[in-house]
């Protein structure tokens, strides 16, 4: 039994169709815990749910659609990203990635919530992304996933509020 926000990886399914099998009373295995609050004192059977999904069509999603409609030179991030493990390919996919390649949903989901590029960051704190990227420098905050565009670099989101100026991020 693991909380739903972790269900999520271990069953290779989305928070959605996780809410979906919940609502529908299609999953037995499921408790309260005591000493956590929202959807993490929620936990399921990972096992279950994988059972429950196994007859329903993969859910996948265009690769160029799901993370990198504005990036330069995405199917070589993409295959960077897999080969790390960060996302998933769809089953009869195969590296090197091609235009079209499909993600299974779910690590898609997972990596959007984890991962953020420089520029997201300097939105979301209201700063301009080249000072953000020599502050992240000065605090030892390395990319995930480098570019040679900088801005599109790919950055740990949790790492990031960690720091002082990833705060506001919380």
């Amino acid at each position: 039994m693991v909380d739903i926000l972790r269900a999520r990886k271990v069953a290779g399914a989305t928070f959605e169709e996780i809410l979906d099998l919940l609502l529908d009373g299609r999953l037995e295995r499921v408790s309260r815990a005591e000493k956590a609050s929202g959807f993490r004192s929620l936990t399921v059977d990972p096992a279950e749910i994988r059972m429950a999904l196994a007859s329903r069509p993969a859910n996948v999603v265009a690769a160029e659609r799901a993370i990198f409609p504005f990036t330069f030179r995405p199917l070589a991030k993409l295959e960077l990203l897999v080969a790390s493990g960060l996302v998933s390919l769809a089953a009869n996919e195969t590296l090197p990635p091609s235009r079209g390649t499909k993600l299974m949903t779910w690590s898609v989901e997972l990596f959007k919530e984890r991962y953020w590029t420089l520029i997201t960051v300097a939105r979301q704190l209201c700063t301009d992304w080249n000072v953000l990227r020599r502050e992240f420098d000065d605090l030892g905050i390395l990319p995930v996933i480098s570019s040679s565009n900088s801005r599109e670099a790919f950055y740990d989101i949790e790492e990031v509020k960690r720091h002082e100026n990833g705060a506001l991020l919380r």
